[in-house]
């Protein structure tokens, strides 16, 4: 695609956002289609790695291919699937009685997508959860229109995020399969940004996915106040940095950061925890040195990040990196100038920023960029968003304060604006 990772900020077309492949198989029968990966790696940029990410996701799935074979000799196939269709039954009946427990009424929730990166306007997503007996609906009308860049999101990953805030919300525990789903009926009028009309980008969908799960929790907070959760940090925090070499080999360094959870009933929201639309894993510092030429200068719990509250949203993240190789950078962030909320009393956490510090001087790079143009030298500093917290901060245990400020997760100025909490109080 025109961004290196496929993030090109500015795409306003699906076709520039990449190598688009409708559904083929790679392996007939154990024999690999010889077509199809060279295809594949002439399209990408950095095909020595995804070339073979593909291969060990193939080896996995041959894995279980296995497993499902051994089950079969072991039980026989009618025995399986019955098995496997009870099981699907069981989430969807376990699913139902969930829902009939909610009591009834409509309940609303809404937030603020900073932008697409093309436009400036704030984009509103607004839902409305109602039980219609065992059957949950959830209804986007009065969500933005599809924008021209490329933040659109399918309607496949608006409903998986609808599900993943359902569960979460109603039953953890559940079985997720399509019993799970089938009492839970999305609508979302097509040519919003939730259900977007070809050829719109869609590269970016991870802002309003994570957007759909933090206000569907929202309303479903409100049918539970006792499972209520101030909204987490909202966005996967792609920025990528790319580069040639002499030899005209490309070298993309594709990093997705994550941030603080919202205050939850009795506890703290996590720090620096991948959230539920998204599974991370935290890189290690000497992972990322070893395969882009940059050094991470800093890499640590942003103090103050959180959210202040009775339970205090979790922590964003800061990670600060000098460039030892002229390159371009792109980014795909949100939450840049509308917080994660509090709720019932609780504050919003800490928006995002990303700097470049070039000869002293720093200024602010765009949330939503592609092709940036950066020096050898420069340093770069991300700092991803704070969850927002859960009830007044006023009721925050002593206990509590002081732990954060000898942890370091808050500073004595933030106790005292924010909590009225002193140094004497400590004694």
């Amino acid at each position: 695609g025109r961004g290196a990772a496929s993030y090109g900020a500015d795409a306003t077309e699906i076709y520039q956002e990449g190598f688009r492949i409708p559904p083929s198989r790679i392996v007939r029968a154990g024999v690999p289609n010889e077509l199809f990966l060279p295809l594949f790696e002439a399209n990408i940029r950095v095909p020595r790695q995804t070339v073979a990410d593909v291969r060990s996701q193939i080896a996995a799935l041959s894995t279980g291919a296995g497993d499902v074979l051994r089950l079969v000799h072991r039980y026989g196939t009618e025995t399986l699937l019955a098995a496997t269709m009870e099981l699907v039954a069981a989430s969807e009946r376990r699913m139902r009685a969930n829902i009939a427990r909610l009591p009834e009424g409509t309940f609303v929730a809404d937030d603020i997508v900073d932008g697409d990166g093309l436009d400036d306007d704030p984009l509103p997503i607004r839902v409305a959860v109602t039980r219609e007996g065992d059957t949950l609906v959830v209804d986007f009308t009065g969500t933005a229109p599809a924008t021209r860049g490329p933040i659109n999101c399918p309607i496949a990953s608006t409903e998986s995020a609808v599900y993943y805030a359902v569960t979460a919300i109603l039953d953890p525990g559940i079985a997720p399969n399509d019993g799970t789903y089938r009492p839970i009926r999305v609508h979302a009028p097509e040519g919003t940004v939730l259900n977007p009309r070809m050829p719109s980008p869609v590269v970016g969908r991870n802002v309003f996915t994570h957007r759909v799960a933090n206000v569907v929790m929202a309303a479903l907070g409100q049918a539970l106040p006792d499972r209520a959760v101030a909204a987490y940090y909202g966005n996967s925090n792609v920025h990528v940095f790319s580069a040639y070499g002499d030899d005209g080999r490309a070298n993309v360094q594709f990093e997705i950061e994550v941030g603080g959870w919202g205050g939850r009933p009795g506890k703290d929201g996590p720090d620096c925890l991948s959230a539920g639309i998204h599974n991370l894993a935290n890189n290690p510092v000497e992972l990322v040195e070893n395969g882009f030429p940059l050094r991470v200068l800093r890499y640590a719990l942003r103090p103050d990040s959180g959210g202040a509250g009775r339970f205090r949203g979790g922590l964003g993240a800061e990670r600060t990196v000098e460039l030892l190789v002229d390159c371009e950078f792109g980014a795909q962030f949100d939450r840049v100038k509308y917080p994660a909320p509090g709720l019932h009393g609780g504050r919003p956490g800490a928006t995002a920023r990303l700097t470049v510090e070039r000869d002293g001087v720093a200024e602010d790079l765009p949330g939503k960029a592609s092709g940036v143009r950066l020096r050898r030298g420069d340093i770069v500093t991300v700092l991803t968003q704070g969850g927002g917290g859960l009830g007044d901060p006023a009721e925050r245990e002593p206990a509590a304060l002081a732990r954060d400020l000898a942890q370091g997760k808050i500073t004595p100025e933030a106790a005292r604006l924010d909590y009225g909490y002193t140094t004497e109080d400590a004694r």
